[in-house]
């Protein structure tokens, strides 16, 4: 999954470098060096092919619905909401590029209070509940918080399973 794949990205330019120096020292061993240093070149072009290949079959695919719904979701912000609303969502960061507002991360905890603090203190004015597929983190702890108490939001933006609340004052 993308979250496991993350995990092994550090270790990527160590392996790439290791996988080239190998490759390098073994042509020079088996070919004499011109052939030698044409197969390295030969070798490192395909591995860049075919890392080339896989981006441009990503890039190909459709975003998943779940991602467009979020930044459909960003973007009803950018254009309904005050300039100076603040937001709480999975993804903060991706609320402040595509909305251009502050925005926050909810707490990761099953403790209700705790993850409607900013929303009972005050300091959040939306609240965008995401349906995505790769994390359970919104169903976990940010949809039974909002369920505990209903009467502090108002549902004023849908599409498909991704809402975005109002905070009432």
């Amino acid at each position: 999954s993308v979250v496991e794949a993350r995990l092994y990205f550090p270790i990527v330019p160590f392996a790439a470098y290791f996988l080239i120096v190998g490759i390098k020292a073994l042509s020079g061993r088996v070919l004499p060096q011109s052939m030698g240093q044409l197969a390295f070149a030969g070798v490192v072009t395909l591995v860049l092919l075919s890392n080339l290949v896989f981006h441009v079959r990503e890039m190909s695919r459709p975003p998943n619905s779940d991602w467009v719904d979020f930044k459909k979701a960003a973007h009803w912000i950018a254009d309904n909401a005050p300039s100076n609303s603040v937001v709480m969502s999975r993804q903060p960061e991706w609320v402040t590029m595509l909305a251009g507002r502050e925005a926050w991360p909810y707490a990761y905890s099953t403790d209700n209070a705790k993850v409607l603090e900013p929303v009972t203190d005050g300091k959040v004015d939306y609240v965008i509940v995401d349906s995505f597929k790769w994390t359970e983190t919104t169903r976990k702890y940010l949809i039974p918080a909002i369920r505990s108490d209903m009467g502090q939001f108002e549902r004023i933006f849908q599409v498909d399973e991704t809402i975005v609340y109002k905070v009432k004052r």
